[in-house]
């Protein structure tokens, strides 16, 4: 922060903060269609964001040399401040248990993203032709959700929330846009068969 006169004071401390973003994107879009294609049907759906930023926080303890002795991602190697190599810009700082982590804007990262959100390919059966007069419809069908991500963000996943929630407690809306070891989305399989008597 700097002093009345302008200059750095050479104090870290509350005045220093500054606004590094919002988790809130500048704006939200979605793909649907339906194509069909004599008895084949292809259903799609893409979804994304983009604007918007993501408090990185699992990299607050896996990407910062072994603080509280967590295990770390494999980035770390040969990229931290040794004794030996001095670097005051390394990568990480030097490997200790005893590290102590302060948040800062290392932890802020772009959360755009576009998402194959679900896929499905069906193909309906000639039932008359098949002599399957007791079904109105026959389909079987493959499906995926969550196939694919586009993003440039590290963590596992862009779509995250570990703590924010809506709730009457201000605090839990603060919290929103954190990213500390949340699950990813899954990305699930299906084929199945769908009649319709």
């Amino acid at each position: 922060m700097s002093g009345p006169d302008g200059e750095p004071d050479g104090v870290i401390n509350a005045l220093d903060r500054i606004i590094l973003g919002s988790y809130y994107p500048d704006f939200i879009y979605g793909f649907t269609s339906d194509f069909k294609y004599k008895n084949f049907e292809l259903n799609l759906i893409l979804e994304g964001v983009s604007g918007n930023e993501i408090f990185n926080a699992t990299n607050g303890t896996s990407l910062n040399s072994f603080q509280r002795g967590n295990n770390q991602l494999k980035d770390i190697m040969g990229n931290y401040w040794t004794t030996e190599n001095p670097d005051p810009n390394a990568k990480y700082p030097k490997i200790s248990a005893a590290t102590q982590i302060t948040g800062s804007e290392r932890f802020i990262e772009d959360g755009s993203y576009l998402r194959v959100k679900s896929l499905r390919l069906a193909y309906n059966l000639p039932v008359e032709k098949l002599g399957l007069k007791i079904f109105d419809l026959a389909q079987i069908y493959i499906s995926g959700s969550n196939l694919l991500t586009f993003t440039k963000y590290t963590g596992l996943d862009p779509e995250v929330n570990s703590r924010g929630s809506d709730s009457g407690n201000v605090a839990n809306r603060l919290w929103i846009g954190v990213d500390q070891n949340a699950y990813p989305n899954a990305k699930i399989y299906a084929f199945g068969l769908k009649l319709n008597f």
